[in-house]
């Protein structure tokens, strides 16, 4: 092996990306007495099976496993790589983004990271930077991006468990800290690379993501719940109220008193799921008697596994109502969903919110008077989305589609994937004309990450 040899491999399937990806390997600086190489593969059956051919096509120590669509724009990019391997010999991989702690989801983009990057994934090439963490030194993470992977010793990559495009990085991350190497992400104060992404290919990321899991249940299997079951709720005819809260103390707190106040239906359970507060709203869980909860150790970004962890920790199997912190029920508000219910095959019903900001919704009494006499001033409509702020589903629908998707982060994007899946099924789904909530606080979303909606996007893209 060459101790003094980069060699930077790429799998490739696009000219024009190839040649300005090596437009900026050749203009880096090498540091003195090192030489540079490179391998590509064209057109290979898997990431896995394209990084084993090139790494033992060559002999350079330091190998630098990088995307097509990746282009390097820090001179001194190599100096420091080589900087970092010899700090410490126990780094054996870098990476320029990373998970700390992989959630137990296994999708890296739904948790904490470290590092910094030029990204788009506009088709306008606006490039944006996502600074994941400023911080000094060095990040040791569980596991990188591989939209660039620098290794200073090899080890098969995993082509036997990873035959496709997805968890190939996570895999090898792994497979390097199982051999007693540290995984790494270096501080940037600038970036050092800019990462063209367009759109992805997420058809198969869900079947390597399970793999994944059941390969390497070190990172995923610990405790992330405390799950308190206060409430003697059983039968399908009772109702459910689910609510997902970060930080919104209050907003609970008013929430669950107008749903007593103002429901003449039996709410036999209340289930809370605090995820990641720092507000006081887990202490004030704790005090309660009578209420279901879930406290999450750590945020989960995703609201999708949020919902389908808090009904499989209860064994919901009733309909459920999702109400939102912050959304405060009128009178007859929950009585009018579960009776727009009633008819042809039905999936979910939502309500008509009236925002704290809106003319006739300046204070709750001006609100409850609006609901009052405008509760019959239309018919029910059908819709295409429903609103996740407060909509009742049916237990039906949910088993017809299996639950919540998990990949979806976005509230408003997982409910759009439960009415697409469920039309599909012949399911209908209703704004109720006469159930109204007021809402009277905006709570800052727990869901929102660096790349906005986009993944989302791209996920119920791949759907239709």
């Amino acid at each position: 092996m060459d101790e003094r040899k980069f060699c930077f491999i790429i799998c490739s399937n696009n000219e024009e990306y190839l040649e300005e990806c090596f437009f900026y390997i050749n203009r880096l600086e090498v540091p003195e007495g090192y030489s540079i190489d490179a391998v590509s593969i064209f057109d290979a059956e898997s990431m896995t099976s394209g990084y084993n051919e090139a790494m033992n096509a060559t002999d350079a120590k330091y190998k630098i496993y990088l995307h097509q669509d990746v282009f390097i724009i820090y001179k001194g990019f190599l100096q420091a790589v080589l900087d970092i391997f010899q700090s410490d010999s126990t780094i054996g991989m870098i990476g320029m983004v990373g998970a700390p702690k992989m959630p137990v989801g296994g999708v890296m983009w739904l948790g904490h990271r470290e590092g910094m990057l030029y990204g788009s994934n506009d088709v306008k090439g606006d490039y944006r930077t996502y600074q994941y963490q400023l911080k000094d030194g060095l990040h040791e993470v569980e596991a990188v991006d591989g939209l660039m992977m620098i290794t200073s010793a090899d080890i098969p990559w995993r082509e036997d468990k990873f035959d496709g495009w997805d968890f190939y990085d996570v895999s090898q991350s792994f497979e390097f800290r199982r051999y007693g190497y540290k995984v790494v992400v270096p501080e940037q104060l600038c970036p050092w690379c800019k990462h063209d992404d367009g759109a992805l290919n997420l058809r198969n990321y869900d079947k390597y993501r399970k793999i994944c899991i059941e390969e390497y249940p070190e990172y995923f299997a610990r405790e992330r719940f405390c799950v308190v079951k206060n409430s003697k709720a059983s039968g399908k005819d009772k109702t459910r109220v689910v609510m997902v809260a970060r930080n919104q103390l209050e907003a609970v707190k008013s929430t669950i008193e107008s749903i007593k106040a103002f429901s003449n239906l039996d709410v036999s359970q209340i289930i809370v799921v605090d995820n990641g507060s720092e507000d006081g709203l887990r202490h004030w869980l704790k005090s309660q008697q009578e209420m279901d909860y879930i406290i999450c150790e750590e945020v989960i970004e995703g609201y999708g596994a949020v919902l389908n962890e808090a009904l499989q920790q209860f064994v919901v199997d009733a309909d459920v109502l999702l109400v939102s912190p912050g959304m405060m029920m009128l009178p007859g508000c929950m009585e009018a969903l579960y009776n727009g219910l009633e008819g042809q095959q039905m999936g979910a019903v939502c309500a008509r919110l009236i925002s704290k900001e809106s003319e006739e919704g300046k204070c709750f009494s001006d609100a409850a008077r609006y609901a009052m006499t405008h509760a019959g001033d239309r018919e029910n409509k059908e819709v295409q989305r429903v609103s996740y702020e407060a909509v009742l589903i049916t237990h039906d629908l949910l088993q017809k589609v299996g639950g919540f998707d998990e990949r979806l982060c976005l509230p408003d994007s997982v409910m759009y994937g439960v009415v697409s899946k469920g039309a599909k099924y012949g399911y209908h789904f209703y704004e109720i004309q006469n159930a109204f909530m007021y809402k009277i606080m905006n709570g800052d979303s727990v869901y929102s990450r660096v790349f906005g909606e986009e993944p989302d996007r791209m996920i119920l893209a791949e759907e239709k």
